[in-house]
């Protein structure tokens, strides 16, 4: 029959507190899906949506992995799913123990070793170091000495795990630098691995993808052309780069991914060059 109207799906989101959730809420909800939502906060946003059927409280991931896992693993046991939709680090987590959630219901995740490869701002860097990628001019540093080294200005040092809002920090001179490795050191995290970073020039802009099993199966690019709040975007415009659609099969092809996958890049200008400067597991809405 043409104009079929796809079957209804009932999808349980991993959390209901970001914007890309309220996003994904918004979008399946229009497409007449069953929503409810996992989330330790009950005034989260995506619990107001008129899409959403059922709110669940849950333990809090970062304060206790253990009880929101067994929490999610009790509901998919007791309600029938068909999906289980991660939206941000709830991936980590889910990506270490698919096998005992693939047997309660369907999940998009890449393998843990790959997710955990892009989790972290060291390991991004040297996939794209691996694949010949371009990005900025970038050292990967585990000491504040190694850190003081750095020669250049302007720049910016990102810790392990890290977003727009935390984790990333911009050193304009040697006093910054100094500055910023001894609150690094005295806040150990030294522990993880540092990522120092010329800073590039240019606008930014962000390309969200969906893989199936390493198969570019969508992509969607937009330039930042007003930042919101955190460094997010407040106003953006949908572009074209085949090169960037070319370079996200490449990372999905090597690190057989599986779901959603997002990556920022300023663009090096006249030459329209992507300098890659961030990765984002499964938290893209396209």
């Amino acid at each position: 029959m043409r104009n079929a109207k796809p079957p209804s799906l009932r999808i349980l989101l991993s959390e209901g507190s970001s914007l890309s959730a309220r996003q994904i809420v918004t979008t399946l909800g229009l497409g007449g899906n069953h929503i409810e939502i996992c989330d330790p906060d009950p005034l989260c946003i995506g619990r107001f949506s008129r899409f959403v059927r059922r709110f669940h409280r849950c333990p809090g991931l970062a304060s206790d992995p253990e009880g929101y896992l067994a929490f999610l693993l009790n509901l998919l046991t007791r309600k029938r799913f068909d999906v289980l939709l991660p939206t941000h680090e709830q991936g980590y987590l889910l990506a270490k123990v698919a096998g005992r959630l693939e047997p309660l219901t369907a999940i998009a995740l890449p393998a843990f070793e790959n997710y955990a490869a892009v989790h972290g701002k060291a390991g991004f860097s040297r996939l794209l170091a691996e694949l010949r990628l371009p990005q900025p001019r970038t050292e990967i540093v585990t000491s504040a000495a190694e850190l003081r080294r750095w020669p250049r200005f302007p720049s910016v040092i990102k810790t392990a795990v890290g977003t727009a809002s935390r984790g990333i920090l911009f050193v304009h001179n040697t006093g910054d630098l100094e500055r910023v490795a001894a609150d690094l050191e005295e806040a150990g995290e030294f522990e993880g691995e540092i990522v120092i970073q010329a800073l590039a020039a240019g606008p930014l802009e962000r390309a969200q993808a969906v893989f199936s099993h390493g198969r570019l199966i969508g992509a969607h690019q937009y330039c930042q052309v007003a930042e919101g709040p955190g460094g997010g975007d407040r106003i953006k415009e949908s572009v074209c780069r085949p090169n960037v659609r070319a370079h996200l099969a490449q990372i999905g092809e090597r690190l057989q991914w599986h779901g959603a996958l997002s990556v920022d890049y300023i663009l090096k200008e006249p030459e329209t060059i992507p300098l890659y400067i961030d990765c984002n597991p499964l938290s893209s809405s396209l």
